[in-house]
Formats: structure tokens, sequence, C-alpha cells
């Protein structure tokens, strides 16, 4: 096990003020040219295009092809790169306490891309994962660890699963939310059982991934982790046992055979956050919004160690891929409830959008029914 997973989270980070707490988020889209993956000399072009409009500095690396922008912003430094293939373009939004100042960090920063990337030629697809691969060599790697971990993957036993890919890195664009670790270590992994155990409100509420391969689901991406991996894998998805402690989280990744990475679904993080990273792309910035709202809601009642009703959590999860509403039965119902009463305990600005999170479980229809491509 590499040394470097041992996760020692710092004792500087928040506690259980809930008005205090700010949220970090990383959000993915998929960018393409012709229908096709740019080169990295495209997403160079677009990267120094803005540079030079002075919205953002910018470099180049050895060890990251393609280069990476970044903003200084009153929160901290916001990042724009390619994540790990060129046509996956990432926004690392530095954690912020409002959702007004989220909103406007977002619109101006997506703003300056749109504008520059119409310049070059390119356009964005807010989906959860492609409908297919994209040919090998039309699949760019932008950095050396970007190509390891492919090349790691691409050697590892897959499994015969309907959703398996060998390439699952470069398929799925995902929104991934932070929030921030409790001040203790232990406390924060006490939460993760917690945590799990309403995830699979995600997948069913915030789904932007209906196909991949001529096969359909409610939300395919987080079935795609699933059959990817063959079962000694253990730091994947939804995991079998999840961890508790910092201890058997580290047991998850040791037992983790040819382990790359943490593939998890949940994961505590060095800096000091606990990262969400179930969501499919979200395509604008109020379901960005909710999302976070429906975490804050499902942490709060973690705080509480009120675990979902749902008696099976990973089986149920994965159901809910897989079929959607369908599976819905009274326990999710009773969580829905909880969740609607602790989310008044949030600050009033984050409440509205739990509120209308847990709304979308009466319109699960209509919000499939958006148009995914913008």
């Amino acid at each position: 096990m590499p040394a470097t997973y041992t996760i020692n989270l710092p004792g500087k980070h928040l506690g259980r003020d809930a008005s205090a707490m700010s949220v970090g988020v990383e959000q993915e889209r998929f960018i393409l040219k012709h229908g096709v993956a740019p080169t990295c000399t495209d997403i160079t072009n677009l990267l120094a295009r803005m540079a030079r409009k002075g919205v953002c500095s910018y470099q180049l690396s050895s060890d990251h092809t393609a280069g990476i922008a970044t903003r200084t912003t009153p929160w901290g430094t916001l990042d724009i790169k390619p994540d790990g293939f060129t046509h996956v373009l990432e926004v690392a939004f530095p954690p912020v306490p409002t959702p007004t100042i989220f909103e406007s960090m977002h619109a101006e920063t997506w703003g300056y891309i749109r504008e520059a990337a119409q310049q070059e030629g390119l356009y964005f697809s807010d989906i959860g994962c492609l409908p297919d691969h994209l040919p090998n060599e039309q699949a760019f790697p932008v950095s050396a660890l970007a190509a390891d971990r492919q090349g790691k993957l691409l050697k590892r036993p897959l499994p015969t699963r309907t959703f398996g890919s060998v390439m699952l890195s470069s398929v799925m664009a995902a929104t991934h939310v932070h929030l921030p670790a409790l001040r203790s270590s232990a406390s924060t992994m006490a939460l993760i059982p917690v945590l799990y155990s309403y995830e699979y409100l995600v997948p069913w509420l915030f789904s932007r991934s209906r196909q991949f391969r001529g096969h359909w689901a409610h939300c395919v991406r987080p079935l795609i982790y699933r059959d990817s991996f063959a079962d000694s894998y253990r730091a994947a998805g939804f995991p079998v046992r999840v961890p508790n402690s910092l201890e058997t989280y580290d047991q998850l990744v040791a037992d983790s055979e040819s382990f790359v990475r943490d593939y998890s679904f949940i994961v505590p993080r060095s800096f000091g956050t606990v990262e969400f990273r179930t969501a499919c792309s979200q395509a604008s910035v109020e379901a960005i919004l909710e999302l976070i709202g429906l975490y804050r809601a499902i942490w709060q009642l973690a705080l509480l160690g009120e675990f979902s009703a749902v008696p099976d959590s990973r089986s149920h999860f994965y159901a809910v891929c897989e079929h959607g509403s369908a599976v819905v039965d009274p326990a999710a119902q009773s969580d829905l409830e909880r969740l609607r009463t602790v989310s008044e305990s949030l600050p009033d600005e984050w409440a509205v959008f739990a509120r209308r999170a847990l709304s979308r479980a009466s319109q699960v229809a209509y919000v499939f029914d958006e148009l995914l491509y913008v």
C-alpha cells in the first residue's frame, strides 16, 4: 500500500457550525471539437487565450502537457485544467461560504471559458458519460500521471459485466462536492458509513447519464465504476465494507488488488475535506447548488448519527442506479421527510437549495427530460 494513501485529516477545519461551513466544488465537463477529443494544442490554445485576456494566469509544466490556468480569488485559487484527458475539462472552485458567492464565481469563470472555447471551435457536452468510447487514438492523456494510471487500468482484469470499461476515466464527467472535515479525524471517519447510507439519493435525483454502449439505466456512471473493477479491488464505487476509521480506510486500500488509486464515491482527503464523487456532471449552477444543499442536509443527519431507513444501502444504491424511482419505497420516503426537516436547520440561503433538491423526488421524470447537450 502506498504510504501517501494514509489519511491524516488536519485539525484546523470546521466542526458542527453549519452557518460557517465552506463548500468546494470540482466541475468536470466534456469538451469536444468536431465530435472528437481536442488535441493538447487545442486545450493549450484555449487556456492561453484566456491568459492573454488577463482573466487567469497560465503555465505549462513538465508533467502536464496541456498546462493549467489559475485565477486568484478572495477565497483561494481557482484551477482550470483538463482532467486526465483533453476532452474532460475541470474547474476546481475554492471553498466558499455562500451560494451567492459560488453562483457569481461560476458565472464569471464559465463565461470566460465559453467565450474562449467558441473562438477555438470547441463546445461542451453536459452529460455524465459518453455514449461510447472514443477511439484510442482520439483520447489524449494530458500528463504522465494520467498516462500511467490509464496504462495500469488497461492492464487490469476486466470483469464481464454490462457497463464495464477499460477506458472508464475517459468516458465519464462528474461534479464533486467537498465538505470540511471535523476537527477530529476519528469523528470524521465515523460519519462515512452514515453518509453512504443516503448516497442512493444522488443518482436518483441528479442523474445525467442514461446509456453507455447501447445499454440503458437510470444512472449509468456509478454502474461503470461498479462493473469496471474486479471484486478484489475494494476501493472502488460503493465499497462492500465502508470504512469507519482511518485504520479501516487504510485497510480498504491495502486490500485492493493491483491498486491504482482510490475510486470510492466518498473519500476523506488529506487536505481536510470529505469528497463526494457520485454525481454526474451537472448542467447548471442551480443544479450544483441543489446538489450541495442535499449534501449539507445529509451531513446534518450524519452529525446526529441518523442512518438512512433503507436496510441495505449498497444494494439499494445500485438498484436505484439501474431502475431509478421504480425502487423507491416507504423507507426512502422516510429519508426524504427527515431531510426536509433537518434542512430547516441550515442557513436560509442553503436551505432553499436543499428543499429544491428534495422536491426533485416528485419531478424525476421531468428532470430527465431536460436537454442534455448545450
